[in-house]
This record gives structure tokens, sequence and C-alpha cells, in this order.
């Protein structure tokens, strides 16, 4: 049955990776609509009626496909089954990392669509669509360090092969942006008739365009990254509970944090270069590294995080204002015990634990998804609350648990992110210096 639109307003966001959901989540967010995002996919309970804008993690981006698209139609169907959405919006990865084409088409199964838009671009972050075909800063996907992701590599540039990679059955079309609407009134399917129109656009303008072209649409699916969800924002929150456009200005004050701690669990060599910056830029900033060489056995992970947990402490008892890292080598072979980013995870919760700082005063800023996450379990947190964008791409939360998240997806940022993120939560007097 398709879904029912109403004036409600709701909007729901499906996020397939940690950074996403909040990067995108915080462009739904004004002074007087609220974003809440839920961290745990199987537990929907606090999805209810009073909800304005619900963000929704599912966490599928590494997932087997067939997981990646069980989970993505399980959530969808119980979101909308809890509360009357208006709008909703698939969050995925800006490089089509995941299982884009199975999970689009479980969610389209979910909601009883047989249309979604598809459009990853994200033009500030030099991601675009020609001719149907992904780039990175101007270079196809295929050419970039995506390709050689080593959980979700990229295979192909045109967006429809890459969706037909995990559901070679589903329709597919690519247009122009000016080209959709007329596109979207032809008879067009695959498998069950369902289809996904892959849209180019190498401008924000080009991403508004399709905005206004589906916005109204309650027959089809919006799919794409934080561009095409900062076009839509613009239009569904004209509707959205309690929204008032004379008043939507953000928080100004930071956290005025008393423990700040960067987190760093990314292979992304921007990333690398970010923390390459805050050393530059903050001059004896504590930076404790977690080798990764000595994560692989057992004892030898057991070893380095009880070294790590030592320096750690030593570096609490003289600064509460320091990083936390990956060594930048590249490995090959699987840690002991989880994925590498749980090591920092571990060290950042050790680090909470012995600071003796409530956690109102505690802000982290993290670098890479999957670090965010393995953080927030560490942490204890299960929902957040986005209350600005610091940087393009990169928001400030207030959690659950009372402590601060500001997350980054690992490609994400200019160099000076890290830093501008830390100082961001800081107490000015401390972050002047």
């Amino acid at each position: 049955m398709l879904m029912n639109a109403t004036n409600t307003g709701r909007i729901l966001i499906l996020a397939d990776d940690f950074t996403g959901a909040g990067d995108t989540g915080i462009l739904f967010r004004t002074r007087t609509v609220p974003v809440a995002i839920s961290l745990h996919p199987d537990r929907l309970d606090s999805v209810s009626e009073s909800d304005a804008v619900r963000v929704i993690l599912t966490d599928t981006r590494t997932y087997p496909t067939d997981e990646a698209a069980r989970i993505a139609g399980a959530v969808a169907r119980t979101a909308i089954s809890a509360v009357d959405f208006a709008h909703v919006y698939q969050k995925i990865d800006s490089t089509m990392r995941g299982s884009v084409g199975a999970e689009v088409a479980a969610v389209l199964a979910a909601l009883g669509r047989t249309t979604a838009v598809l459009c990853p671009a994200f033009p500030e972050m030099g991601r675009t669509v020609v001719g149907g075909k992904l780039l990175v800063d101007g270079e196809p996907i295929t050419r970039t360090q995506y390709a050689r992701d080593p959980r979700k590599p990229i295979l192909h540039d045109r967006l429809c092969d890459i969706v037909h990679d995990t559901d070679p059955g589903i329709g597919t079309c690519e247009c122009r942006a000016e080209d959709l609407p007329e596109i979207l009134g032809e008879s067009f399917g695959g498998a069950g008739g369902a289809r996904i129109v892959a849209v180019d656009a190498q401008t924000d303008g080009e991403l508004q365009a399709i905005a206004e072209a589906i916005a109204g649409r309650p027959d089809v699916l919006p799919v794409g990254a934080a561009g095409l969800g900062r076009a839509l924002s613009g239009i569904w929150l004209r509707d959205a509970p309690s929204a008032s456009p004379a008043d939507d200005s953000e928080p100004a004050a930071g956290p005025g944090a008393r423990l700040a701690v960067v987190a760093s669990g990314s292979a992304n060599p921007r990333s690398i270069a970010q923390l390459a910056a805050l050393e530059r830029e903050m001059p004896g900033l504590p930076m404790i590294r977690v080798d990764k060489e000595r994560l692989t056995t057992r004892g030898e992970a057991e070893r380095e995080m009880d070294r790590v947990c030592h320096e750690v402490e030593r570096v609490v008892a003289r600064s509460r204002v320091f990083a936390i890292a990956l060594s930048d080598t590249r490995m090959e072979t699987p840690p002991y015990q989880g994925e590498y980013e749980s090591f920092v995870a571990r060290a950042v919760a050790h680090a909470v634990r012995v600071s003796g700082v409530e956690p109102a005063g505690i802000a982290i800023v993290i670098a890479g998804a999957d670090t965010s996450h393995s953080c927030c379990r560490e942490l204890g947190i299960d929902e957040l609350y986005p209350q600005r964008e610091v940087v393009t791409g990169i928001p400030w939360s207030t959690t659950d648990a009372g402590i601060h998240i500001l997350s980054k997806a690992g490609g994400f940022g200019a160099d000076d992110a890290l830093a501008r993120c830390l100082r961001f939560c800081l107490p000015s007097e401390v972050s002047a210096h």
C-alpha cells in the first residue's frame, strides 16, 4: 500500500552510516524543529508522533547485500507503521559505497512505491554526477581511492552499473535535472515495476531543481547524500511541525568543554592530512597513537591497549585537550577482535572514565563513521540531537548521555577541519590560544 501523504509534515531519514545520519540530519534542524537520530535500528520505541524529524541509522554500509536490504526494508516498514511520516529520504554515501541498489529496492517495497530518484552529488565536497557517471574532484570514481575501499570498493563509474551490482533486476535510467519532470511522467520499470532514475548534478542549483521536481511527489523516494538533503530540507521544512521560518537561527555557543578529545580511526588520506594539520596548527597537542601492527593477535592487542590506556591516564593528568588516532600504517591483516576503529573507541571511553569530568563538559571530535559509531557504543550513547553545522558536513550534536559529539566522514573537510572543530568545542578563552 502506498504510504498516505498527509499534512503532518513529519520527516523520516534513513541513513546507512553514522556520519551520513549526522551531516544530513543537521540540515533539517531549525530552532523550532528538533532532530533526533536513533543509533539502534532494532530498538525504535522512541520513534513517535512527537517527532518532527527522525533520523534512523541502519548502519548497513558494510553489511552483506541480503542483510543490508533486509534491515533497510524492515526499518522503513517499522517506522512508517509507527508514525505517519509525510516525507522519507534515503541517505546513502556520496561515493555510492554500500548495497545501494538492493537497499533502495527494499525501501521502495516497504513504502509501497515504485520510483526512486537517485543523485549522490555533493558539489561542496567535490562529488558530482555527469553523464550518469560519478566523479570525485573531477575524476571518475574508479580512478580514486574509493575504488580500493577495503570493505566496499567501487567498481564502476556509472550510477546505474553500481546499482545493478546489488540489484540486477531493478529498472534504471539516466537523465539531466531539467528533464526529470518529463522522465517521472513516463511509464518505465524493471522487475516488479520498480525503477531508479539516476540524475546528473554538478551544482547546488541542479540539486535544487531535482528537489523541486520530487518534493511534492509522495510516490517518489528521494535517494542521495547531504547535497540533495539540503535542497529538500528547504522545501519540506515549510510544513514541518512547529516550523517557524522567521526564527531558524542556529545555537551560537559551542560546548565549552572541559575535556575535548579528537578521535580518528579513519584510514582516508583526507583524515590523515587533517591530523597532520592539527599537529601543525596546535603545536604541543598530545597525540596518542594506537599501533595497528600490534592489534592482530590477542596477546599483542591486549598489551597495546594496556600501553595506550596508561598513556591516556598520563596525558589526562596534565591536559584535558588531546587526540587519539590509529597509526597511519596500511594493514591487510585483520585485527584480533572487532575493527581497528573499536580500539580507538576503547581508548576514548577510558579517557572519559578517568577524567572525572561530568558528561556535559565532554566533547569528542571524531573522524570516520565506524569510529564514531564505536565511540557511541563504548560511551552508552543511543540517540543524538544535532545542534548546528560547525564546518560543512560536520555537525555538533548533544546526546542522551550528555556528551557532545562532532562527527565527520573520513573523506570530508579541508585540512584545518579537525582543528576548527576542536577549537569550537573549547571555552573561548582556551580556543583563542
